[in-house]
C-alpha cells in the first residue's frame, strides 16, 4: 500500500519494501532465496558496490538466480547517491494515511490473498478488515516502522511487555508475552520462522472450525 521514493535508502528494506515501483522479493524470487540478510536496507546494499555479491550464500548462484542478480545489481548501481530523507507515498498519491481511502482501495482490489480471505468472513466492522490487512502487509505503525522512517524516540522497546525488545509486528502479535497468553487461551502457540500465510494455515489446522479466520482476526484486533 505504501511505496518508497528512496534517496539515502536508510529507511527502505532492500527486499521487503516497494521501491522503484516493484517489490524485489517478488520480482527476483530465486535470487531472494539465496540472500543471507532479508532485512538489509537499500542504503547498505548501495554502499557495498562491487561487494554486493557477498550478501548471498551458496555461491555460485543457480542459473536463474544469477540472471536476476545481474539485473538487480545493475538497478542498484544506477540509483543516484543522496543523503536526503526517503519519501514514502501511499497508493493514492500522498504521504498521509487515510483509513477511508485505504479501505476503498482495498475493497476495490480483491487480488490480495490476505485481504480476500478476511473479506470472506462475517466481521462486525470494516476497521477489523483494515487492521488485519495492514498487519499482514507489515504496514501497521509500530515503533519499528517509525524507527525506519528516522523518527527519534526515547525508547524503541515494546510498550506492552517492557522487556526492552523492539516493538515489531511479529513481536506484538506473536512473541510478546501478552500475545502468547492470548493465543494460548485458544490452545494456539505462535509458530517460529514461518511466513504470515503459513502461520494462518497452521492456526486453521489447529482450530478445525469453518470460521477460523473470524477467530484469528478478532483476536488480533
Amino acid at each position: 500500500m505504501a511505496s518508497a521514493k528512496p534517496l539515502s535508502g536508510s529507511s527502505v528494506y532492500l527486499w521487503n519494501d516497494v521501491w522503484n515501483g516493484t517489490l524485489p522479493k517478488c520480482i527476483y524470487p530465486e535470487l531472494f532465496s539465496f540472500t543471507m540478510n532479508k532485512s538489509l536496507s537499500l542504503q547498505k546494499a548501495k554502499s557495498l558496490g562491487p561487494q554486493f555479491r557477498r550478501i548471498f550464500r551458496h555461491i555460485p548462484l543457480s542459473d536463474d538466480a544469477f540472471v536476476q542478480y545481474v539485473e538487480f545489481q545493475n538497478i542498484i548501481s544506477n540509483l543516484p547517491s543522496s543523503d536526503g530523507k526517503d519519501r514514502w507515498e501511499y497508493i493514492w498519491g500522498t504521504g498521509y494515511f487515510s483509513c477511508s481511502k485505504a479501505y476503498k482501495h482495498l475493497k476495490g482490489h480483491g487480488n490480495s490473498p490476505c485481504f480476500q480471505v478476511a473479506m470472506e468472513v462475517n466481521l462486525s466492522t470494516e476497521t477489523q478488515n483494515l487492521l488485519f490487512w495492514l498487519l499482514m502487509q507489515d504496514k501497521l505503525s509500530t515503533i519499528e516502522i517509525l524507527r525506519r522512517r528516522i523518527t527519534v524516540l526515547e525508547d524503541y522497546g515494546c510498550a506492552v511487555c517492557r522487556t526492552g525488545l523492539e516493538e515489531t509486528v511479529e513481536h506484538l502479535f506473536l512473541k510478546c508475552p501478552f500475545s502468547i497468553q492470548c493465543w494460548a487461551s485458544l490452545n494456539l502457540n505462535s509458530p517460529i520462522n514461518l511466513e504470515h500465510l503459513q502461520i494462518l494455515e497452521v492456526f486453521r489446522t489447529r482450530l478445525q472450525v469453518p470460521f477460523f479466520m473470524e477467530i484469528i482476526i478478532l483476536m488480533c484486533y
